[in-house]
């Protein structure tokens, strides 16, 4: 897997868990490190089948702040499974809970090259399914 889409995901995900544990300020300053990330038309398809845009999804993270203290996680496996121009797919088995790390889920996430992000890349889209 090319190295820059599971850094931004990990350091994405370890961002959320210094939000949700309340290690960071809340402020709009802080939000700014997943807001960076996501593109204008971002969305989110959540666990429970919900579709959030991209204001949506970083509302839903800063009404959150501090309210897992637990949280955590722990990515199992990463793989780019389709590359397109600037645009790339890929997916993420990790295992994430407010209480540690939680039942497993499959992410696919959805990248455009972006060289003014943190780390090149930034989410068009991201999906969550539960693995039973």
């Amino acid at each position: 897997m090319s190295d820059r889409y599971e850094r931004e995901f990990v350091e994405l995900y370890t961002f959320f868990r210094t939000w949700f544990r309340g290690e960071v300020e809340k402020s709009e300053a802080a939000i700014s490190r997943l807001a960076d990330v996501c593109a204008q038309a971002f969305t989110l398809v959540t666990d429970t089948g919900d579709v959030l845009s991209r204001d949506e999804v970083l509302k839903w993270f800063f009404d959150r702040h501090g309210s897992a203290p637990a949280y955590d996680f722990r990515v199992e496996e990463a793989a780019v499974r389709q590359q397109h121009g600037d645009v790339t797919i890929c997916t993420f088995t990790l295992r994430v809970g407010r209480e540690g790390p939680g039942d497993p889920v499959l992410q696919t996430a959805v990248f455009r090259e972006e060289p003014s992000a943190p780390n090149g890349v930034v989410f068009l889209h991201a999906h969550n399914t539960p693995i039973a």
